[in-house]
């Protein structure tokens, strides 16, 4: 059985919800803190390394470019760049 993409939904998103980390596939979470703030996190392995880079609340980042967002740093994995040491060679 293959991975399921897709599974949060707008109005899931925007419901309370407890603290914890909900999967829409393909590697991004939603993270709802223990305060209840809500942010998007992709989690993904590179060279044997666990990895987790935040993309945003989600008041600023919708569900579908937070999808965007993620799909964007598969890309940069497959061509075997790490997104977060980019991203810390630019800051």
């Amino acid at each position: 059985m293959g991975r399921t993409a897709s599974r949060l939904s707008p109005l899931r998103v925007k419901s309370d919800l407890p603290p914890g980390l909900y999967g829409d596939g393909h590697g991004l979470y939603l993270q709802v803190s223990a305060q209840k703030t809500k942010a998007w996190v992709f989690r993904y392995m590179i060279a044997g390394r666990a990895r987790k880079m935040g993309l945003g609340p989600i008041h600023s980042v919708s569900l579908s470019e937070a999808r965007k967002r993620a799909s964007d740093m598969h890309r940069q994995i497959w061509g075997g760049v790490d997104p977060i040491e980019t991203l810390r060679r630019f800051c």
